[in-house]
């Protein structure tokens, strides 16, 4: 399946990643146990709200206490690297 544009930019989802994480909702670190693979049922991103269509490639984090987190490969790639410090100057 061809790769599809996603579809809000990159310094949108970097601030919302910093206000998810901000206010606790997004773990300040990056997931120790996560998984990619097409998108079985669509659902909504936790970063960028877009939904995740079936087929599409999605990454699922699981955090503490068992929580699954379904995010973009691009919204996953920019938590990893705020969460890491990173500053966006790429």
């Amino acid at each position: 399946m061809p790769q599809r544009r996603h579809p809000v930019d990159e310094s949108t989802i970097r601030t919302r990643v910093r206000a998810l994480m901000g206010n606790d909702n997004l773990p300040r670190f990056g997931p120790r146990l996560w998984a990619a693979r097409a998108c079985k049922s669509p659902h909504a991103c936790i970063v960028c709200t877009a939904t995740i269509r079936v087929g599409e490639k999605e990454f699922e984090a699981r955090m503490p206490g068992d929580v699954l987190l379904f995010l973009h490969r691009r919204c996953f790639e920019i938590w990893t690297d705020v969460a890491a410090g990173g500053d966006g100057l790429r």
